[in-house]
């Protein structure tokens, strides 16, 4: 296993969030008007898919779709969509990450949640 300096040499840049993940964060954060967070959601088309497939799945406990981005916030409560736009923002980062601590891929990811 590489040392902690070993492994910092290694590194050329640090990876940065997608923007619309950092404004999703803090909005939700700050405890914005719901109508701000749809209107973050709304404009990454990504986003709007994973929020609206969890809101449907049944790990929501979904009895009738939802079409609606403010609905599915409202069904699936802040704390899980800020857990939707991490891992949309993180998840790559996470599951490639590991190599330079000797992990396999997704090794990182599974010890991070």
């Amino acid at each position: 296993m590489a040392t902690l300096t070993e492994t910092i040499d290694t590194i050329d840049h640090l990876p940065t969030l997608p923007s619309a993940v950092t404004r999703l964060v803090g909005a939700l954060r700050s405890d914005e008007d719901t109508a701000e967070i749809v209107g973050i959601i709304r404009a990454d088309e990504g986003m709007s898919t994973d929020v609206l497939r969890a809101a449907n799945s049944a790990a929501s406990g979904a009895t009738r779709a939802i079409t609606d981005i403010g609905e599915a916030i409202t069904r699936l409560g802040r704390d899980w969509v800020r857990a939707l736009a991490l891992r949309r923002g993180c998840g790559d980062m996470l599951c490639d990450g590991g190599e330079g601590y000797g992990m396999r891929r997704g090794e990182l990811w599974r010890g991070a949640i």
